[in-house]
């Protein structure tokens, strides 16, 4: 935390510090229902990010085909 006048913590020390890397020994297997039961706000924000990024995409290929009809032209 250089620069910003702060100190790290115990917490963020421990948190961070090289001894505390997981590798596949240390793996735990959390199952896929009980990861949503703990983080339903990211599930929501993950669907809602999704959509918006598919919908654009879908937005922007009939607002071209529309346009594109002799009706429109």
């Amino acid at each position: 935390m250089q620069g910003t006048g702060m100190k790290p913590t115990e917490d963020f020390i421990e948190h961070v510090s090289p001894a505390n890397t997981n590798d596949d020994s240390q793996a735990v297997h959390v199952p896929l229902w009980k990861s949503m039961k703990k983080w339903p706000r990211v599930i929501a924000y993950n669907l809602a990010l999704s959509s918006a990024i598919l919908l654009y995409g879908y937005d922007l290929v009939i607002v071209g085909t529309v346009s594109a009809m002799p009706a429109f032209q």
